[in-house]
């Protein structure tokens, strides 16, 4: 299991998201329960601004491509 790193940088004072304790990551998956899920911030078409170490937000990767998932 992968142990993320904690925010640290100064802007993300104002970005909100779960605790890493909320969830188990490995090298290409991360499980959480659906509540988790819902609390990331949604980047499926963008990357959010200010990126840095230990901040997080769900993408659908793939979504809306011929090969990616189906569903919205």
């Amino acid at each position: 299991m992968i142990k993320l790193p904690q925010m640290t940088h100064p802007l993300s004072s104002g970005w909100h998201q779960p605790n890493a304790d909320e969830m188990a990551v490995y090298d290409d998956i991360a499980i959480m329960d659906r509540s988790t899920l819902q609390r990331l911030p949604e980047y499926s078409t963008t990357i959010p601004t200010g990126v840095y170490e230990g901040k997080m937000w769900k993408s659908r990767q793939g979504h809306g491509t011929p090969g990616g998932p189906a569903g919205p």
